[in-house]
């Protein structure tokens, strides 16, 4: 009987030590197998609907019939350069001349779906430009190139240009101390900051009750917001339009200098952008068309 059980012992153990053996033998073959999974992997496919880049600065947002506005340009002692730019936004509800509502009945009002236009006068004082996340190293190398040339072509003569008249130009993007990606600005942008003629800063560092700390001790009132993506971080940051409104704080967009995240066949279109500018323009912003600003200021 001890001889039964010894055997049936023994051929347990050359079961176990099998099995084991086996195992082992996978788990050296498996990584060779993962790398010629990779090696033979296809190419991530092209989205479909990818348009070639934009070469040109955006005029969607730009009626004809928009007034054309004096922009009365003064220039104090001390250098301070004030100015009148047109801005407009949307409404259900119609705009008098004093800016109010007209009341029917206690309970109901006047309506007037259309833009209403608002001459708003401008300092170097007391206005600053916000640079929203504008990367050059997205995840993805398609953004770097989109986005990029948006800021080619409008958003860096822009800043170069007001920087130069004394604005202040607030460059917002994440730490690369704490992310691999999205963090890296433009080269142009770069240097502005290198220059010390914009300021970068952390998202992390800035909680917004500090930001807002921060622009009453330099008396700025006024934001004008501009870049990345317009659907995305512009509007939804801690920073962005959409939580900064009833901070004390005049916001204006300008959608020429800015682009969103779009569907895989609207890249080319711009229909989501356009829907986040009417959007924005309609309840958070004023909208600021590029050439207005930007021709004070070069």
């Amino acid at each position: 009987m001890k001889r039964i059980l010894s055997l049936i012992l023994a051929l347990m153990m050359m079961f176990v030590l099998a099995s084991c053996a086996e195992e082992a033998l996978k788990a050296e073959e498996k990584p060779a197998a993962e790398e010629k999974v990779a090696e033979d992997a296809p190419e991530t496919p092209e989205m479909p609907g990818k348009p070639e880049i934009p070469e040109a600065a955006f005029d969607l947002w730009v009626d004809d019939e928009d007034p054309v506005l004096d922009p009365e340009v003064t220039e104090s002692e001390d250098g301070t350069m004030t100015y009148k730019i047109s801005t407009k936004s949307y409404s259900h509800w119609y705009i008098n001349e004093e800016g109010g509502y007209d009341y029917l009945a206690e309970n109901k009002i006047k309506t007037g779906d259309d833009w209403y236009y608002y001459d708003v006068e401008f300092s170097t004082a007391d206005t600053a430009f916000i640079v929203m996340d504008p990367w050059c190293d997205w995840a993805d190398d398609f953004l770097n190139e989109y986005f990029g040339a948006i800021t080619e072509k409008t958003t860096l003569p822009l800043m170069q240009a007001a920087a130069e008249r004394g604005h202040k130009v607030i460059i917002l993007t994440n730490d690369p101390a704490k992310t691999k990606y999205n963090t890296k600005i433009t080269p142009g942008l770069q240097e502005l900051v290198d220059a010390g003629k914009a300021e970068l800063l952390y998202h992390t560092d800035w909680p917004q009750d500090k930001f807002i700390a921060k622009l009453d001790e330099e008396g700025i009132t006024k934001l004008i917001y501009t870049g990345y993506a317009s659907n995305m971080c512009v509007l939804t940051r801690d920073l962005g339009i959409s939580k900064m409104i009833g901070k004390g704080k005049q916001l204006y967009f300008i959608p020429e200098c800015s682009g969103a995240m779009e569907h895989a066949d609207t890249w080319e279109t711009q229909e989501v952008h356009k829907a986040t500018t009417f959007i924005i323009g309609q309840v958070q912003a004023k909208l600021i068309d590029f050439e207005d600003i930007y021709n004070v200021l070069k």
